[in-house]
């Protein structure tokens, strides 16, 4: 019995002086790590990691917050324009507008197609739902393309064409600013190619005679629109050129100067005059500018 419990303590007392070795090198090897330079590559605090990740994170949120207050600003669906395939071009005037909001706002295509459906009415809520549910979900350039191909057609470029040429313009009837526009968007929805000077030089012709010469003589080239809209407010303003009954003065020189060859080709310009179908006054004019480009070719 003695003899167990000495070969135990003698055991125990083994394990004891072990554990007392193993701890004291522990010890040592970490003052060696202490003492030895440290490396060159930092190493980052937990807390570091933890700051820099809350930054991210606050980052995301600022452009979501940025993206949500960009949707906040987009127009409400009520201020949309609306497609109803009624009117001379109401598909162009539908596609402007939806193009002027997607670059002003930044809109993706995305939600662009998502609002389409609201936005056509009538028949053409049909076509939409029906075209849509051959085709599938497609982006706006697609939805345009369509809608070009539908009602850009022979038909609808005949009846603008002919819209235009039957617009004259009469100042008792028109404002300058609407008509002139109005015939703009009906060359342009015509002939997109179309330079802005040679629309100008069109419409110009629908304004008559002498309200066209008005015009033109108070021109600074290059044409614009501006200009144009503000000669044709001033001249149907504050002048009589172009309304009813407006009758241009004569100089009285020139009818004296004309006079004894009018009485002389009497017959002969009465001809003219019906033959031309104008008036007198047009036909006086007519007179005197023969009369005196013969008179400069004999000086000559």
């Amino acid at each position: 019995m003695q003899l167990f419990c000495k070969n135990d303590l003698k055991k125990s007392d083994k394990a004891r002086l072990e554990l007392k070795e193993d701890i004291q090198s522990s010890i040592n090897n970490i003052s060696l790590k202490n003492e030895s330079p440290r490396h060159s590559t930092p190493i980052l605090d937990r807390n570091v990691l933890k700051v820099n990740n809350d930054l991210h994170h606050t980052i995301l949120s600022n452009v979501e917050l940025e993206t949500a207050c960009n949707f906040k600003d987009i127009p409400r669906l009520e201020e949309w324009e609306t497609f109803s395939g009624e009117g001379e071009y109401n598909h162009m005037e539908f596609m402007k507008t939806i193009d002027m909001f997607k670059e002003d706002f930044s809109i993706p295509d995305e939600y662009i197609s998502a609002i389409l459906h609201p936005l056509f009415t009538k028949s053409e809520k049909k076509w939409y739902y029906k075209t849509k549910q051959d085709h599938g979900k497609h982006s706006w350039p697609w939805w345009k393309e369509q809608i070009i191909s539908k009602w850009v057609n022979d038909s609808w470029r005949f009846k603008m064409e002919h819209s235009f040429e039957e617009s004259i313009f009469k100042i008792e009837r028109d404002r300058p600013m609407s008509w002139f526009l109005k015939q703009i968007d009906r060359l342009t929805a015509l002939h997109p190619d179309m330079s802005e000077t040679m629309i100008h030089e069109r419409i110009l012709r629908k304004c008559g005679g002498y309200h066209e010469h008005a015009i033109r003589s108070r021109f600074i080239e290059p044409l614009s629109t501006e200009y144009s809209i503000n000669a044709m407010e001033d001249i149907t303003t504050r002048t009589k050129i172009g309304r009813n009954g407006y009758k241009p003065p004569i100089d009285n020189k020139k009818v004296h100067f004309i006079w004894p060859i009018l009485v002389q080709n009497r017959q002969e310009l009465m001809r003219y005059q019906l033959k031309k179908r104008i008036t007198q006054r047009q036909t006086v004019r007519y007179l005197y500018m023969k009369v005196t480009l013969s008179s400069l070719k004999k000086n000559n």
